[in-house]
């Protein structure tokens, strides 16, 4: 299920059933995910020592027009193996990802070791990804995590349902940036780019570069 955040802010009648029925949880939840990748952003813009109208936050005004979305996964239980279960490898599209799961499956890319590792689900914490847009805004200084969504066991298949939430905070639509091709495009661009990769069959997607947005070649790592 996937919530536009100008939906739920704006109350609109294409609002999910379900988010309709909790319009209060879903609305605090959001909103709460935006102070939280904001405060970021801004320490962030403090660390680099951005001024005002260059800093980070000031390209994810609340209500500025972006695709920034609330997104509820679940991953069927498998009675079978598949090799194209989970979440194909990549880097996420927008800025800064909130991802709230108290299961196993989240793999990351080591820069290190350019091997798979799994991250371990922690109660009342949620991950944060690093997204193309803040990579872009940072200049390359701040990298996108490459991660994907695997069985955490040896038999290969989903052996129960996962759940997850994931907030994708994403730039507002006018913002531009040049990006891992050098190309100067605007965020609405790169998000509509890349979501039709992401719309691709598992190995048409897999063997596109912006899936991963040009951090890694195969299951190398690039770090420069």
């Amino acid at each position: 299920m996937q919530i536009a955040r100008s939906e739920m802010y704006g109350k609109a009648p294409s609002l999910p059933q379900a988010a309709k029925d909790n319009l209060e949880l879903f609305d605090r939840f959001l909103r709460a995910c935006d102070t939280i990748t904001t405060t970021i952003l801004a320490r962030l813009s403090d660390l680099f020592n951005l001024i005002p109208g260059s800093r980070f936050e000031d390209k994810h005004h609340p209500g500025g027009k972006s695709r920034s979305t609330l997104t509820l996964f679940r991953y069927p239980k498998q009675e079978t193996q598949d090799n194209k279960v989970g979440h194909n490898k990549h880097t996420d599209i927008g800025t800064l990802t909130l991802l709230f799961s108290e299961q196993w499956g989240l793999q990351v890319l080591s820069p290190e070791t350019s091997e798979w590792n799994f991250v371990a689900p922690m109660q009342d914490h949620a991950v944060v990804n690093v997204g193309d847009s803040l990579r872009f805004l940072s200049g390359n200084a701040l990298k996108s995590c490459v991660h994907r969504v695997a069985p955490p066991n040896v038999s290969g298949r989903q052996e129960e349902h996962r759940y997850s939430i994931a907030y994708f905070l994403r730039a507002e639509d006018v913002v531009q940036y040049k990006d891992s091709k050098g190309r100067v495009i605007s965020a609405r661009d790169w998000h509509d780019e890349k979501y039709g990769v992401f719309r691709l069959s598992h190995d048409e997607s897999n063997s596109d570069r912006i899936l991963t947005g040009g951090m890694e070649k195969g299951e190398e790592f690039i770090v420069s």
